[in-house]
């Protein structure tokens, strides 16, 4: 049987997720806070979930969920029926993404058979070590005088990767430059960190909970030493606030960022895969 969501489903949720995923619990609840979900049950237990998300006109994003002793039983492709139809009442067009792990069990395949193509994939990383040493780069916290520069170089560092694998906008410039972003910006400036040469803003590093979300260095600037400071330096400040371990992703083919990462030994967890379906207008 498939049913909505509700918050009482909430223990059962996360612990079938994390059978076959390293995701934490508050990532589970903030995925169920925005997206609208779907349950299968077959009298004995919640054995699914199928989320639904319309990011922006022309844009759906669908997360698939089963737990890994009930795969192969056809929930999976009853929960993509259900999500497919509510596409169909909205009268979606575009794209949908989904993103599953490539590297356990068979959801390529599973997609594959329905339309998606595989679109990148990501390595999600984790660093359990020591510390490392202090900084040698001036590292400073996030100061809203520096936006326009910070948003600039961002885009910049992130331009060859993004554009390597088609993700628009190749350059994020223009969607960052928006007051509500300057904004958030604002509110997460605990969390974000600036790094200077000279006076000259080199490169970023960004966190959310244990998270490294951002490593960024400004193209002329690769190659000096700056990216692994400031992975060196978001380590250290994850493990001031009490993390035992730093996470982090980066793309598959992404050569420079994955040697450094290899270097400071980070360690594969899992790897995700992006595929995309278009959908007919």
């Amino acid at each position: 049987m498939i049913r909505d969501y509700n918050p009482e489903d909430l223990p059962r949720v996360i612990g079938m997720v994390q059978k076959g995923d390293t995701k934490p619990a508050d990532e589970v609840v903030e995925v169920l806070s925005r997206y609208r979900s779907l349950v299968f049950t077959d009298g004995r237990g919640l054995r699914g979930i199928g989320c639904l998300h319309s990011e922006k006109p022309g844009e759906h994003n669908v997360r698939i969920y089963v737990d890994p002793a009930h795969r192969r039983e056809g929930i999976g492709a009853a929960l993509w029926g259900a999500v497919l139809a509510d596409l169909r009442v909205m009268g979606a067009a575009g794209r949908v993404t989904v993103k599953y792990r490539s590297d356990k069990g068979d959801s390529q395949g599973f997609y594959a058979s329905r339309g998606f193509k595989p679109w990148y994939t990501m390595d999600y990383l984790r660093y359990g070590g020591p510390r490392f040493p202090a900084p040698w780069l001036d590292i400073r916290p996030y100061d809203d005088q520096h936006f326009q520069t910070y948003i600039r170089m961002r885009s910049d560092a992130f331009f060859p990767v993004r554009q390597s694998f088609d993700h628009k906008p190749h350059r994020i410039y223009e969607q960052d430059n928006t007051e509500e972003y300057r904004q958030a910006c604002q509110r997460s400036r605990e969390d974000m960190f600036l790094a200077f040469d000279g006076g000259d803003l080199v490169g970023c590093a960004e966190l959310v909970k244990d998270f490294i979300d951002v490593i960024a260095v400004a193209p002329r600037h690769q190659g000096k030493g700056y990216g692994k400071a400031l992975t060196e330096f978001a380590v250290n400040a994850l493990r001031d606030r009490c993390h035992s371990n730093a996470r982090t992703s980066v793309v598959v083919g992404n050569k420079k960022a994955q040697t450094l990462y290899d270097r400071l030994g980070f360690e594969r967890s899992q790897t995700n895969e992006w595929a995309c379906l278009k959908l007919p207008n």
